[in-house]
């Protein structure tokens, strides 16, 4: 009776697993964070254009973060920021700073197949920094691009 009983409900459980979850092409993300040069903290910068690829998005947002997708048809992908950021000084005058950067980063694109509902996925990983125009240090901090917000590269400004 007992052995009935774990066969039925291993069978019921079973068609819960039939749908796979296929993941989105937002997992492709390189998330880049502005910290001040001098304190280290989040630095909220007001992005004017952002350009990557043949897309360009304007905005007028005052973010200390952003979110950008990698192009997994390619090896590297080029972001190219136009911005202004208020900085502090020494003597503690502010200054607005209008600037237009550029960050290259590389990474391996790997096709994985999930199921034959999802079909091929590219999935792009082991990121790197190979190039940026900022004045200051920009970091890679962690080299899996995901959906979280975890932080891929930190720019000081």
């Amino acid at each position: 009776m007992r052995f009935l009983l774990v066969c039925i409900v291993a069978l019921l459980l079973s068609g819960c697993l039939s749908q796979p979850d296929c993941p989105g092409p937002a997992s492709n993300m390189a998330q880049i964070s502005f910290k001040n040069n001098r304190s280290g903290k989040a630095q909220a910068i007001d992005i004017s254009m952002l350009e990557f690829g043949s897309k360009y998005f304007l905005t007028a947002d005052s973010v200390s973060s952003v979110s950008i997708p990698v192009n997994p048809f390619t090896t590297e992908t080029t972001f190219i920021i136009n911005y202004t950021a208020i900085l502090k000084s020494l003597a503690n005058i502010d200054s607005t700073v209008t600037k237009r950067d550029t960050i290259t980063v590389g990474y391996s694109v790997q096709n994985i197949i999930v199921s034959t509902d999802c079909g091929a996925y590219l999935l792009c990983k082991d990121l790197l920094l190979k190039y940026s125009s900022f004045k200051n240090e920009a970091k890679l901090v962690n080299n899996q691009l995901s959906t979280r917000a975890t932080v891929n590269i930190t720019i000081k400004l």
